[in-house]
């Protein structure tokens, strides 16, 4: 009888979004990074991991939660979902030196394209119709945030839910607010 634990065993590689980054070091040189950003299981578990807090009874930041996506620009969190997207395709990150290794490469010139890389990432990472029901939500929101600017009519909620309901807004409301929050404003996981 054949050992199957001799057997290869065939990992699946995840779709990714590439991302270049220039990287500027001291005394004004640049050096080239290039990356490719992907989500999957082990992408979600090893962020959750390294987000919580255990003395905070915080389980940590999960990739469907509409929490993480309305906190993503918060420094630890930006690293570590970077972090995370990183390690399907690049491997050797997966240790602390590495999380910090890759917070490094996070400037203030290049955050918001590093944001959109993990954007792009995640969408790449759901399911076809998940991914573009949040593009449209994302789209409304967008929209709305522009109305709002410009004193456009009334404010309407955006949905955790993935549904397609709109409520017109009467006063105050929980939770972020969507001026606070990065581009990628929903998920269709409503426990956040």
């Amino acid at each position: 009888m054949p050992d199957k634990r001799s057997a290869a065993i065939r990992r699946r590689i995840a779709p990714f979004t590439p991302l270049v980054l220039m990287l500027e070091e001291q005394g004004g040189a640049f050096y080239r990074v290039e990356l490719k950003l992907a989500f999957d299981m082990n992408a979600g578990a090893a962020i959750q991991e390294r987000t919580a807090d255990p003395k905070m009874n915080f389980r940590g930041y999960m990739l469907t939660h509409f929490r993480t996506w309305a906190n993503i620009s918060e420094p630890m969190l930006l690293k570590a979902m970077f972090w995370g997207a990183v390690l399907a395709h690049h491997p050797e990150y997966n240790s602390d030196e590495g999380f910090d290794t890759v917070g490094t490469f996070i400037q203030e010139n290049n955050s918001e394209e590093i944001l959109e890389a993990i954007e792009k990432a995640y969408l790449a990472y759901l399911p076809k119709e998940r991914a573009e029901e949040l593009l449209k939500l994302k789209a409304k929101a967008k929209a709305e945030e522009v109305a709002k600017l410009k004193g456009d009519g009334a404010e309407t909620d955006v949905p955790l839910d993935g549904t397609n309901q709109t409520s017109p807004s009467a006063g105050s409301r929980s939770g972020p607010s969507p001026d606070t929050t990065s581009e990628l404003k929903v998920s269709t996981n409503s426990a956040g």
